[in-house]
């Protein structure tokens, strides 16, 4: 049942302030399975019962590099991480070791990273964590598909007003979940590259990416302030993750043409309603500011990045989309 249900992800997926931190809820241990499998990333959902929007997730794409020959466990690997949270160092550990144990077992060939969406900016954090030495030895190119890099209007929506993962309930149903999902804070339109863009109007004022001390405080979100503190920090200057003499290539993929939130309107200074939405371009989650600006910044500073866009595609769709599949498979088997 429906409600049931409700309260069940609720309770386990809700991070709780414990000791002025926050943790699993007691008892609640969360893991994604079979680290270093593509058993986490590929089918979500086989009944297709709950999130069938992202049930089948990377599901064609391991899928075609099944087909030209890739092997799971052997040089086809999976690194699902728990995305409630900013970038933990036993994740960045875990995925160092699998990387450099891939390298070892494959006639020490490189690796290539290919993330989608929040697996950009975390693999971005990865980046820059590990050494230029390390990254010459055991990367050879760094494929993103639809990354959030400075941030979508989505995440001010779901901490304001709450988002309900295209699952038949109210959106407001999971908001104090996700106003306790760290990683939901990194996604915000980040205030040194959007400025002073309005990104929320009620009657009585607006608010920018400059605001959200103000924000956080009429919402009630309680520890808004220090988590959004937090997450800024992560990426910093979004400066390439690679030195200029790196030989790291990076492919930046991302679809276009799609309508997406730009500005929330609310007609009451009060959160609980969902806002009128007035829409930008973008890929349906992520502004097209957020896809495009940052791989462009690379490109014009001289780095070896190459940005293709995908129109009639949204940001889930692209990853099944066979444009993109035949690209990946192209970048990967090619280079």
């Amino acid at each position: 049942m429906i409600p049931n249900f409700e309260e069940c992800i609720e309770y386990y997926l809700c991070p709780q302030w414990i000791n002025g931190t926050l943790q699993n809820a007691p008892g609640v241990q969360i893991r994604s399975p079979s680290f270093g499998d593509t058993y986490a990333i590929d089918i979500l959902d086989p009944e297709d019962a709950i999130v069938g929007y992202f049930a089948h997730y990377y599901h064609e794409m391991i899928n075609a590099f099944k087909d030209v020959g890739y092997v799971t466990g052997t040089d086809l690997f999976g690194a699902g991480y728990d995305w409630r949270w900013f970038p933990q160092d036993s994740y960045i550990l875990q995925l160092q070791q699998l990387v450099e144990d891939a390298f070892y077992n494959n006639q020490e060939k490189q690796v290539d990273l290919i993330t989608h969406s929040l697996g950009g900016t975390l693999s971005y954090v990865f980046l820059k964590t590990m050494t230029e030495e390390w990254k010459e030895k055991f990367l050879r190119q760094w494929i993103t598909l639809g990354s959030p890099w400075i941030g979508a209007m989505d995440a001010v929506a779901a901490l304001l007003s709450g988002d309900n993962f295209e699952l038949p309930v109210p959106p407001i149903t999971y908001r104090d979940t996700e106003r306790n999902m760290e990683a939901i804070y990194s996604l915000l339109p980040n205030a040194q590259f959007w400025g002073n863009d309005v990104l929320v109007t009620t009657p009585t004022r607006n608010y920018t990416a400059m605001d959200y001390d103000e924000l956080w405080k009429s919402a009630g979100i309680e520890h808004g302030v220090e988590l959004t503190d937090k997450a800024f920090k992560f990426c910093g200057n979004l400066s390439f993750p690679a030195s200029r003499t790196s030989t790291l290539k990076h492919k930046c993929l991302y679809a276009s043409g799609m309508e997406t939130a730009e500005v929330l309107e609310y007609k009451n200074d009060l959160w609980d309603k969902q806002p009128k939405k007035i829409m930008g371009d973008g890929d349906g989650t992520v502004n097209e500011k957020s896809l495009a600006q940052t791989c462009k910044n690379w490109v014009n500073d001289g780095r070896d990045v190459e940005v293709r866009v995908y129109t009639d595609v949204d940001h889930v769709g692209m990853i099944s989309d066979q444009r993109v599949i035949d690209d990946v498979l192209n970048f990967v088997c090619s280079a």
